[in-house]
């Protein structure tokens, strides 16, 4: 039997990472949180193919879950899926009774740039009538989020709360720690992250140190630079979350060189807050997403792709009290993004 102080999270993939502050607003409204995804028929194919029990029960948990949801007493619903996926119009026929609520960290809502191209006129009605007349609340990663939903009329001001992704737990730091030649790269290792050109501007200035942490198509590559520039550590992937702590606190910078490719560019990087709230000055290229966390020149620096490494270079000229100041910035505005600080935003849900 399902629990009615529960609030079902139903997202295309799976993301419960995305909803640590919602986690901490339903533990103080005495609900819990149960996860299920959109994208089974893919997770099952690969669950048969790695012959992987656990992912198979997962994903007929899930299939049994989106067929009996209609059944179920009224409870509250998170949908986070990207538009314009056509599989919205079995989320209204299946979830009318419920309160069902839209999560989203997209900025493009003009149906220029998406991942899901619509199919025809009728998907893009049905995904107006999803979020303007379906959904009760609407919670927006992002503020460019929020204007683009409420400048294409999918939305109005009220109707929308601005909710940033959040880390679990803050960390001491020390406040005075001077500046060192240290950077870090913590992420997907993608051409569009910009590792090949880190790569190259750090084997060409040894006086520098590079940590990478991640995994992704060059792993490759970054070994072979780590086995022979001395200046340049490859870790692998992280995937303790204190263990990745200890990494953005032994070093200054954190380094994010990403590349605009149709139709991606860098969201909100949790990255960029968790390494801030640990003493790291973020150096970043002018996506949205960095936008919004960074004050240029005061917390951070966020330039344009073509001027990036003007900006480590001007890193390196700063002298330590100026680093110092705009490390203790650095820290409270990554502390702003703790979960605690972000659960409140969705106290909509509680709302009658």
């Amino acid at each position: 039997m399902r629990n009615h102080n529960t609030i079902y999270v139903i997202h295309e993939y799976g993301a419960k990472t995305h909803y640590l502050a919602l986690q901490a607003c339903a533990e103080k409204h005495g609900y819990k949180v149960e996860y299920h995804e959109l994208n089974n028929l893919t997770r099952f194919r690969n669950a048969i193919k790695q012959l992987s029990a656990k992912d198979f029960f997962h994903t007929i948990s899930n299939i049994i879950f989106l067929l009996f949801i209609r059944y179920m007493h009224p409870v509250k619903i998170v949908v986070g899926i990207a538009p314009y996926n056509i599989k919205v119009i079995s989320i209204m026929r299946k979830m009318k009774k419920h309160d069902v609520f839209f999560h989203t960290s997209y900025t493009h809502w003009d149906e220029t740039i998406c991942v899901h191209k619509p199919k025809s006129k009728s998907v893009l009605i049905e995904w107006k009538n999803f979020i303007s007349k379906y959904v009760k609340h609407i919670f927006a990663v992002s503020q460019k989020t929020k204007f683009e939903l409420i400048n294409n009329g999918y939305t109005t001001e009220s109707k929308i709360t601005v909710v940033n992704h959040s880390f679990p737990s803050i960390t001491e730091v020390e406040t005075k720690k001077n500046k060192e030649l240290t950077f870090i790269y913590v992420g997907d290792l993608a051409e569009r992250k910009g590792i090949k050109q880190l790569l190259i501007f750090f084997s060409m200035h040894p006086y520098l140190k590079l940590t990478i942490i991640g995994k992704g198509a060059l792993e490759n590559i970054c070994t072979e630079y780590s086995n022979q520039q001395s200046n340049i550590n490859y870790v692998g992937y992280v995937s303790d979350y204190n263990k990745l702590v200890n990494y953005y606190k032994a070093n200054s910078f954190l380094v994010l060189n990403s590349q605009r490719v149709y139709p991606w560019e860098e969201l909100f990087g949790m990255v960029i807050v968790e390494a801030m709230s640990c003493g790291c000055v973020p150096i970043t290229t002018d996506h949205s997403g960095p936008k919004e966390i960074i004050n240029n020149g005061i917390n951070g620096f966020c330039y344009p792709e073509k001027n990036f490494f003007n900006g480590i270079e001007n890193t390196i000229e700063m002298n330590n009290d100026t680093y110092i100041a705009m490390r203790e910035q650095a820290i409270l505005t990554g502390r702003s993004f703790h979960k605690d600080k972000m659960a409140e935003r969705w106290n909509k849900i509680f709302e009658e």
